[in-house]
């Protein structure tokens, strides 16, 4: 009886493959920064269709691929925070992907900072948690500023990182990530989230080395306050391939034209000088304009009658109180 033809392999057969896993793992750790997408990995699975070849590509992932090197500037650094703008080392001018550099206002980034949510992950019994949010207001105070500087001055090949560190019992709490533009949009990386770590550990020194270095994910859903702003969401790996960082992609023009506009019609709702009619502005609608209008004649018309009525006191008595035809 004929034996199938994949019963045995010859030794060029496996050569080849194990070539071919190395190449696929390492171009899979291999990213051109944050945001690349994963290549495809169609021949991969093809070579792990009956299995045996899966720790094997775990191996070479892990021995067989070099970390990427990363260039920094350093926008501000202290004990406890770290803004700074990376690069891979080998990517030169003429390579650059990112929408950079870009002016924020300090407002308008805490704003939408402070708006990033996590919902943690739950079990199938479990009830839902609320989401927390990924930056407190002392954090904010921290990074923002930091951050927007980095944005007017990064190139086009660069994108912002961040880290935070705070005392905790157990050594220390780490937050770290990035953000980048691209296309018109916000892109926001979470690596780590208030994750607890022993002072001075190595996995705290790889974090520092690469705040997109993610230690056990982020243990949630990356969301925003307004979803409807929400572009899209994925995995980043460009930290490594220990655990993936959670991207999202944000509508930041859309946000800001709305906060725009809801900033105006805050302001024209305030009070104004009594019998004074606010001009037309195109944030209010038509309906509100002609209410405005008809309270004002209503006013106007309270003052001409009282003035009429002053004027019929004034007048000699046994005088007509209405002129003759």
């Amino acid at each position: 009886m004929k034996k199938p033809a994949f019963g045995k392999r010859s030794p060029s057969v496996r050569a080849n493959t194990n070539r071919h896993l190395l190449t696929a793992a390492c171009a899979a750790s291999s990213f051109k920064g944050p945001g690349s997408q994963l290549p495809s990995a169609v021949p991969v699975l093809r070579l792990l269709q009956v299995g045996a070849w899966l720790p094997l590509l775990v191996l070479v992932a892990t021995l067989g691929c070099a970390p990427t090197v990363l260039t920094s500037r350093t926008v501000q650094q202290d004990a406890e925070s770290l803004v700074r703008l990376d690069r891979e080392r080998d990517r030169g001018p003429s390579e650059g992907r990112y929408q950079h550099p870009v002016s924020w206002e300090t407002a308008d980034l805490t704003d939408i900072l402070s708006r990033l949510m996590l919902q943690d992950r739950a079990g199938l019994m479990d009830s839902p948690r609320p989401p927390k949010p990924v930056f407190l207001p002392p954090d904010l105070v921290r990074l923002v500023p930091p951050i927007v500087a980095a944005f007017k001055e990064a190139r086009p090949q660069e994108w912002v990182a961040f880290y935070l560190a705070e005392p905790s019992p157990t050594g220390v709490s780490i937050t770290s990530g990035g953000l980048f533009m691209e296309s018109g949009q916000l892109h926001v990386v979470l690596a780590n989230i208030r994750t607890d770590l022993p002072a001075r550990s190595e996995e705290e020194e790889q974090v520092t080395r690469n705040p997109l270095f993610s230690i056990r994910g982020t243990g949630g859903e990356l969301g925003f306050e307004s979803p409807q702003f929400i572009v899209g969401r994925r995995a980043n790996w460009s930290g490594g391939h220990k655990a993936s960082a959670s991207e999202l992609i944000l509508d930041t023009a859309g946000y800001r034209a709305i906060g725009q506009l809801r900033s105006r019609s805050t302001a024209s709702e305030k009070p104004q000088a009594e019998g004074a009619l606010r001009p037309p502005t195109p944030d209010l609608p038509t309906t509100k304009l002609l209410q405005q209008e008809i309270e004002r004649l209503k006013s106007r018309i309270v003052q001409l009658e009282a003035d009429v009525d002053m004027l019929k006191r004034q007048l000699p008595a046994g005088a007509p109180s209405t002129p003759r035809r």
